[in-house]
């Protein structure tokens, strides 16, 4: 099973199984994987930043150019939404298409009940060590 086929087909089985309409699991899984995949570059780029001081300091400037000097907080939540925004409609317009998300859950449903009940698993423990990779450089920064 592929990562791609245990998050969108996990999450439609479980909208499935509340008696709700399962092609919410095509947003949901879309918003997953776009969150996935910020902490994922966030993680990397602290990583980048952690071991190559010059660079971090480059960040550091460039920002500084670019929002003044306005709150770290205010910097990140813009960063943020223009990141969640862009990612998005990348994977809704790639992989998160409709054809591809049927083919997906259809692979899905193909598996075996034990390898089906396993998805969730697959799909948290990359986010968890992304998101474990975000806490440790970010706290070493």
């Amino acid at each position: 099973m592929t990562f791609l086929e245990a998050l969108y087909g996990s999450q439609t089985a479980e909208i499935k199984q509340a008696g709700k309409d399962g092609s919410k699991g095509r947003f949901n899984g879309t918003i997953f994987l776009t969150a996935f995949l910020i902490v994922a570059i966030t993680g990397v780029v602290l990583m980048i930043c952690v071991f190559t001081p010059s660079l971090r300091d480059s960040f550091a400037i460039a920002l500084r150019n670019i929002f003044g000097y306005s709150g770290g907080k205010t910097i990140g939540k813009i960063i943020a939404a223009v990141a969640f925004v862009s990612i998005y409609f990348i994977v809704s317009r790639t992989v998160g298409r409709e054809e591809n998300y049927l083919r997906l859950v259809e692979n899905f449903n193909q598996y075996p009940e034990e390898v089906r009940s396993k998805a969730n698993k697959m799909l948290l423990v990359p986010f968890f060590v992304a998101l474990g990779m975000v806490i440790v450089f970010g706290v070493i920064l």
